[in-house]
């Protein structure tokens, strides 16, 4: 399937223009959502309470910021590379 000149250029702008779109997840906005959480709190389904964020090691605070971002940069590609199939067929 050959796409017209129009397509690909377009293509190459999105993909361009997108490639730094995606918001991090900083150490700095994990801490401060922690030092936002209220004590004496009952836990979810999975068992975690306040405290276990509030009382982490910063290993754990490290990991969760990489594990946000990298969650925003997936759902980021996936939502392009669904722009893009749309765009090929239906062009």
């Amino acid at each position: 399937m050959k796409l017209s000149q129009d397509v690909k250029v377009l293509l190459d702008v999105i993909l361009k223009d997108h490639t730094n779109d995606v918001p991090v997840v900083t150490l700095g906005d994990i801490e401060q959502c922690i030092m936002d959480l209220k004590r004496n709190k009952a836990g979810g389904c999975d068992g975690v309470v306040n405290e276990h964020l509030i009382f982490s090691d910063h290993h754990l605070r490290v990991h969760l910021s990489l594990l946000f971002t990298l969650q925003k940069c997936y759902v980021t590609a996936l939502s392009q590379m669904i722009f893009v199939r749309e765009l090929l067929f239906h062009c």
